[in-house]
Formats: C-alpha cells, structure tokens, sequence
C-alpha cells in the first residue's frame, strides 16, 4: 500500500509541528509582567518627605554629584537622601575635624577642600552647597 509509506513520515512531522507549536506558546506564554521598577515614578524632592519639624532646622543642604542631598538637620544629623529614593541618617561625629558625619556606610564630610560623601564601597562623591529646602 503506498499509503502505509506516507503515514509514518507524516505523522513524525505532525508530531514535530505540535511540539514546536507546544513549544511557542510556552515561550509566549512567559511574557514579562508588570516591571514596578521600570513604571515606578521617579523619586520626589527629599524636602518633601522631610518632616515638617525638622525642615525649620536645616542649618544648611548640599547636592552630590549623581543626584543625592544631604540636609544637615541641628549640626547633629545628616539626612542623606539618595538618588534612588533610600533616605539615610548619619550622625555627626563629635568634636570631628573636619566635621565628619558617619552611619549606615556613609560618610559625609566638610572641609576646607570641599564636602564629600563616601560610601564603603569606596566611592567618593562631590558636594556643592544646595539652597536649604
């Protein structure tokens, strides 16, 4: 029969067709879903989400390269507001020269050379003085 010949090598590349249509539709099927982190919004001015206490003592404020502010709250604590939203609390460190604020991984520092703010990582950042919010 000539069509026993032709059932077999038709049935292999129905068989190859179905795994490979299987196959797609899983691959599909794995779309990415919401991604909150590309939607998200940007962060706000730190200001904002400042305490409205603390916000009459602000002695003074400054903007780090790549997008970060520190707001020096009553001399005693550095509130460091991260380019990516995070906002850190550092403590002044008593009678420091140059006057030094450290916590969390974070220093932050006021010389006659300039302010800086290094991470332990070891990255150092500039800072300029930022008018206070």
């Amino acid at each position: 029969m000539p069509n026993d010949r032709v059932t077999p090598v038709t049935a292999r590349i129905a068989l190859r067709c179905a795994c490979l249509l299987v196959a797609w539709a899983a691959v599909t099927a794995c779309t990415p879903g919401d991604d909150t982190a590309a939607t998200a919004n940007p962060p706000t001015d730190p200001a904002a989400t400042m305490n409205p206490a603390d916000l009459k003592d602000v002695t003074a404020s400054y903007r780090c390269d790549q997008g970060h502010r520190i707001d020096i709250v009553r001399d005693k604590v550095a509130r460091v507001a991260l380019a990516d939203g995070r906002v850190v609390k550092i403590e002044a460190i008593q009678d420091s020269t140059p006057r030094t604020f450290m916590d969390n991984g974070l220093t932050f520092t006021l010389s006659p050379q300039g302010a800086t703010l290094d991470d332990e990582t070891g990255h150092t950042l500039a800072c300029t003085p930022a008018p206070k919010p």
